[in-house]
């Protein structure tokens, strides 16, 4: 199957901290995007001319509605090229080119099992990714306890929305 590549332009970047900002990313020329809970895209940026150093892949922070709005949650890494680019070039109106969705890490349904769910700091994109699919659609579960952690509070990112979810389900609990 070939590659599609998909070229699209930042909306909207929301400051999370001094570290960690969310980037919304509309494809313009796509009605819907579809992907799975979990899976990841990966940019050709303009910051190298070897291609193994200008694909840099980020985990989809939003669930899949039907819209050809993607949510990325990217950590700024202290000599990363990619996420550098972010923070120092990318601003709204930015158009970035990308290829995916990708990766196998997904739910697995149906979630007639227990879920643990680990991370720290940007890695809680994809379980954010999950989380949002599974209440906004109402797919049924067992329970799911998400450990998420970070150095310093400022860095707890998602924390109204995990909050919410454990508020009106008791099979649902966030630390």
């Amino acid at each position: 199957m070939p590659t599609t590549w998909y070229e699209g332009q930042v909306i909207e970047i929301k400051p999370v901290s001094q570290k960690i900002k969310r980037f919304f990313i509309v494809l313009p020329d796509v009605a819907t995007f579809d992907f799975e809970p979990g899976q990841f895209i990966t940019f050709d940026l303009p910051i190298s001319d070897k291609r193994t150093n200008r694909w840099k892949s980020y985990s989809i922070a939003n669930a899949p509605d039907g819209s050809n709005i993607l949510e990325l949650c990217i950590v700024h890494l202290e000599g990363g090229s990619g996420s550098g680019y972010f923070f120092n070039d990318v601003k709204v109106g930015s158009v970035l080119k990308f290829k995916g969705p990708d990766g196998a890490f997904v739910l697995r349904q149906p979630l007639d099992f227990d879920l643990v769910l680990l991370c720290t700091g940007t890695g809680v994109a994809p379980f954010k990714s999950m989380v949002d699919h599974i209440f906004f659609n109402k797919i049924p579960f067992k329970k799911i306890h998400l450990i998420f952690g970070t150095r310093k509070e400022e860095d707890i990112i998602y924390r109204q929305e995990f909050e919410s979810y454990a508020a009106v389900n008791n099979n649902f609990t966030y630390d």
